[in-house]
């Protein structure tokens, strides 16, 4: 097995060849102990972020040159010759050239054969970097177990196995779990079966109960049965009994049957005059209404007359009180009639009476002594008895013919 570097961080060149036991590299600090374990874990294809020191590979070039390689030789298989991984680092386009065996490859090509030597670089049990340290005491016993066993021979075969164990320690722990739930289960429907068993006895008994109560009520039923029969027979012979005295009731009743049957009749008679009596009482109620609104219409046309009344009565009472003045201004008259007698002009008091009285078509006024007024007109109206008049009119012209002219007069 060889290790060789070119242009390699700190190293123009260096070369290597581990034994097939265990290696050591001892040295003070700075002197590049660490720089070799990062040329082989780049060499073999790995990120250098693994590695926590940079995240280019062109940062591992020699300063001052424009690359470097590194060359990795390991033991074949059994029959096979050895093998040689060459990754050349260069500076300008920080890419990476890798080759197997002098013949250039690919990444996926260099990381396959390197599986195939059960190489692990990204196990920290395996390969430890300097700067990975932290990490690798941060890890938890589970942890450091499953990457201890994926870095021994066979580790993928050991890692397989011991994940079926856990698999089939989780499938124990929940067989475990579900005997336990079972076995609780069991325990439940023991005491369930108790229980059950406890109610069945109960209800075998109370089955049991139930049967005797259903032969004692069938013999209390039957004894009701017998007992009915009895009544039954009792009630035939009085029911006997009661159709003869029924028949003789009838007897009895054929009498009345008939008087009912008039008394009906009366009744339906009484009947039909009550609703003859029925309908005169309505039409006699319309009737009253009728009259009780006429009654009212005469109430109003009364109330009418009643004040057409009063203003005639009005008017009658103011006539009298004229009268009354004329009767006084007669009285007056009369008294100077029989202290003086004046001089009475009777062709105008004539004239006047023959004007106010030529008018009416019939009947007649006449003085006290009989004497027609419209004799006296005619007779005014002939000159040859115009003197004659006016002395005779003088002398029998009473006062209360006077009386009854201005009475005319005034109406």
């Amino acid at each position: 097995m060889r290790v060789e570097l070119h242009n390699f961080v700190t190293y123009d060149h260096a070369k290597f060849h581990p034994g097939p036991y265990l290696n050591m590299i001892i040295g003070p600090n700075g002197t590049g102990k660490s720089t070799i374990a990062c040329a082989i874990a780049i060499g073999l294809g790995y990120n250098p972020r693994l590695l926590g020191r940079a995240d280019r590979v062109s940062s591992f070039v020699k300063q001052g040159h424009a690359s470097g390689w590194i060359e990795l030789e390991f033991k074949g298989h059994e029959g096979e010759s050895n093998v040689t991984i060459r990754r050349n680092l260069k500076l300008k386009d920080d890419r990476a050239d890798y080759y197997i065996n002098g013949e250039k490859t690919t990444k996926s090509a260099v990381t396959e054969r390197v599986q195939s030597f059960n190489i692990m670089i990204d196990n920290l049990c395996s390969f430890l970097p300097q700067d990975k340290v932290t990490e690798f005491a941060r890890m938890n016993p589970v942890q450091l177990l499953r990457e201890t066993q994926k870095a021994a021979l066979d580790g993928e075969l050991l890692v397989r196995s011991h994940d079926k164990l856990i698999k089939r320690g989780q499938k124990l722990r929940e067989t475990n779990s579900a005997l336990r739930t079972t076995r609780a289960e069991c325990e439940a429907l023991e005491h369930q079966n108790q229980r059950l068993q406890r109610d069945a006895d109960r209800h075998s008994e109370r089955i049991a109960m139930m049967n005797r109560v259903g032969v004692l009520e069938l013999c209390m039923k039957f004894s009701l049965y017998q007992e009915l029969l009895k009544r039954m027979d009792k009630m035939k012979r009085k029911s006997a009994a009661a159709m003869e005295k029924i028949k003789l009731f009838d007897a009895q009743l054929s009498p009345l049957r008939e008087k009912q049957e008039k008394i009906d009749e009366r009744v339906q008679k009484c009947k039909t005059q009550r609703k003859v009596q029925d309908e005169a009482r309505s039409k006699t109620a319309k009737t009253i209404s009728k009259l009780e609104r006429d009654l009212k219409t005469l109430e109003q046309d009364k109330k009418k007359a009643e004040i057409e009344l009063d203003s005639f009565l009005e008017d009658e009472r103011s006539k009298s009180r004229k009268i009354e003045e004329l009767r006084n201004k007669i009285a007056e008259l009369e008294a100077e009639l029989a202290t003086g007698r004046p001089e009475i002009d009777t062709e105008s008091l004539n004239s006047k009476v023959v004007s106010r009285f030529s008018c009416r078509r019939s009947g007649s006024v006449s003085d006290s002594h009989g004497v027609p007024l419209a004799a006296i007109s005619r007779a005014s109206a002939r000159p040859s008895h115009r003197n004659v008049l006016r002395s005779q009119s003088t002398k029998n012209l009473s006062t209360r013919f006077l009386a009854k002219l201005i009475e005319t007069n005034a109406q």
